[in-house]
């Protein structure tokens, strides 16, 4: 294996590059088995969580290799299918962890919002709504249904005001 510079290959030097692409495929095209793929010998390191991860990584091959799953013959679809599932739900999880309350109090205006709130009495100290909250939550409500009402024009007929200087 030869020795390369990566600042050269970094700054996109023509021969490196293409020396470090000639060797790569040459290392790639060959077999699996050959010893630039051995994995290094992790027997040596004793820190525990090292050691705990490497066996729970052996656990999880042992595991991996008593499967009967990969003589399948539509495997690979299966995987697919199993694989763009995981995608599916992984990303669902990353949506829900974005609209999440923890997420909201990142955000400096959401923080001040509930000091705020709590100043004026419509939360207590571990943010849950008092019943002046409440009250005043209603009272909004149903201040803005009463603007609404006229600019949709929903009122009931009986109740609409009448012009008494119009003519029947």
């Amino acid at each position: 294996m030869t020795q390369m510079d990566p600042t050269e290959v970094a700054r996109n030097d023509s021969t490196t590059v293409s020396a470090a692409k000639d060797e790569l495929l040459t290392l790639f095209s060959s077999s699996w088995t050959i010893s630039a793929f051995d994995e290094l010998d992790w027997s040596r390191l004793k820190e525990l969580p090292i050691r705990e991860s490497l066996d729970r990584r052996r656990a999880a091959g042992d595991a991996a290799q008593a499967c009967h799953c990969i003589e399948c013959p539509d495997f690979v679809k299966h995987f697919g299918m199993r694989h763009d599932e995981w995608l599916i739900t992984d990303h669902i999880a990353g949506l829900q962890q974005l609209m999440s309350d923890q997420n909201l109090q990142l955000l400096p205006d959401y923080g001040q919002r509930i000091a705020v709130l709590k100043e004026l009495g419509f939360i207590d100290e571990n943010e849950r709504v008092e019943l002046k909250g409440k009250v005043a939550c209603e009272v909004s409500s149903s201040i803005l249904a009463l603007h609404r009402q006229p600019t949709t024009n929903s009122c009931p007929r009986s109740t609409r005001p009448t012009n008494s200087s119009s003519p029947s």
